[in-house]
């Protein structure tokens, strides 16, 4: 007589109340085996909600259970259906890869080849939206004396591609003025541009859509204009004559202020200088030049600067000095928007050959900045002042 040992696997189909149950058991080799009886649960109220441009989120709830169910989630167009995301733990699946059309959605659950399914969702309409701007702000103050000014364009999704040839300027009493650069990504733009020379207005515009794109190819509406700036460049706004000395000439004693629109970069002035704090130096020396038959001038210099870039008067006369240039010492003092300086004796030694004169009567001077000088925020000084005042 032999024993025979075998291998039995079972499966028995119940039903426990209106959800498919299963009894089960595994054994090997003779005697009893006990079996298991479980239900695959059904998944239930599924949402969905529009995420984004081409994307949905699903969520929804499943009832607990002993078995190690995996949940499917598809979407249903009427004619196709397919699976877009699985998951053993969360309830939620974002679909990110959804057409413009509409939807209904539907839960899976599974356990080995038993399974339970959702009632689908709600009808879901994917539109495929063009993107919008939904904000073109300035990043600094209306007014402003920035050598270049920035923009910050916001788009109401993650567009690709701007650059500048997308943007342009409307500018007024300004020249020189471009757009320099586009920088950003996703939803968030940044468009740069130079301010130029001169005093007025500057407006950036998004005026092409060419190249630029959201995920589903669909370019943004044109022309778009920006918040504008008023431009107030770096220049001088005052220049004082005092006269110290003799009258219609230039003479000891005598000064000269010069105020500008807004804070000056001292280290553009001397390069030996910080930016920050008043400067002060006694051993400046100011020079008269003879122009000959055209309008005498001055220049300035200062002794612990190879160059100093303040600028130069144009007298408005050509009777101030004759026979060569003429040079006196000085002291030039310089805060944070002014320069000052006051004019000493001639020296003995390197005066220069021109001896001063004087002149019927004095006429306005005209102080012009240097270029190279700038202010704080980095303009370039630009424009000229009549002076108020005579020597």
């Amino acid at each position: 007589m032999r024993t025979v040992l075998a291998s039995v696997t079972m499966t028995v189909a119940l039903v426990v109340g209106a959800l498919p149950a299963w009894a089960y058991f595994t054994s090997t080799g003779a005697g009893a085996a006990t079996g298991v009886a479980a239900s695959v649960p059904r998944p239930a109220s599924v949402v969905v909600t529009r995420t984004g441009e081409g994307t949905a989120r699903v969520t929804w709830t499943t009832a607990s259970s002993s078995l190690p169910v995996t949940d499917e989630v598809r979407r249903s167009n009427g004619t196709s259906t397919v699976t877009v995301c699985t998951s053993s733990s969360v309830r939620i699946c974002d679909d990110t890869a959804v057409p413009p059309g509409t939807y209904t959605y539907s839960v899976v659950s599974r356990y080995r080849t038993w399974s339970a399914t959702s009632t689908p969702s709600a009808s879901f309409t994917m539109v495929d939206n063009v993107p919008t701007v939904l904000s073109f702000a300035r990043n600094s103050p209306a007014s402003t004396n920035l050598a270049t000014v920035a923009w910050t364009v916001t788009f109401s999704e993650s567009v690709n591609g701007p650059t500048t040839a997308n943007f342009a300027l409307t500018t007024t009493g300004l020249s020189g003025a471009v757009i320099t650069g586009v920088t950003g990504g996703g939803s968030t733009w940044t468009v740069t541009a130079f301010t130029g020379s001169g005093s007025g207005s500057m407006t950036a515009r998004l005026v092409s859509a060419s190249g630029i794109t959201d995920s589903t190819g669909n370019p943004p509406a044109v022309p778009v204009t920006g918040e504008t700036y008023s431009i107030r460049p770096f220049f001088p706004t005052a220049f004082g004559i005092t006269n110290g000395g003799s009258n219609n000439r230039i003479d000891s004693g005598d000064s000269m202020a010069i105020t500008f629109s807004t804070t000056v970069d001292h280290r553009s002035l001397c390069g030996a200088w910080t930016e920050a704090g008043d400067h002060s130096s006694t051993i400046a020396t100011v020079t008269v030049i003879d122009g000959g038959t055209a309008n005498d001038s001055l220049s300035f210099a200062l002794g612990t600067c190879p160059t100093l870039r303040l600028g130069t008067v144009t007298l408005g006369s050509d009777g101030y000095v004759a026979g060569g240039s003429a040079t006196f010492t000085a002291t030039l003092t310089a805060t944070a928007t002014s320069v000052t300086i006051v004019l000493g004796a001639r020296p003995g030694t390197g005066s220069g050959a021109g001896s001063i004169g004087s002149v019927g009567s004095a006429p306005t001077a005209t102080f012009t900045p240097d270029p190279l000088l700038s202010s704080s925020a980095g303009a370039g000084a630009t424009g000229t002042v009549t002076s108020t005042g005579r020597f």
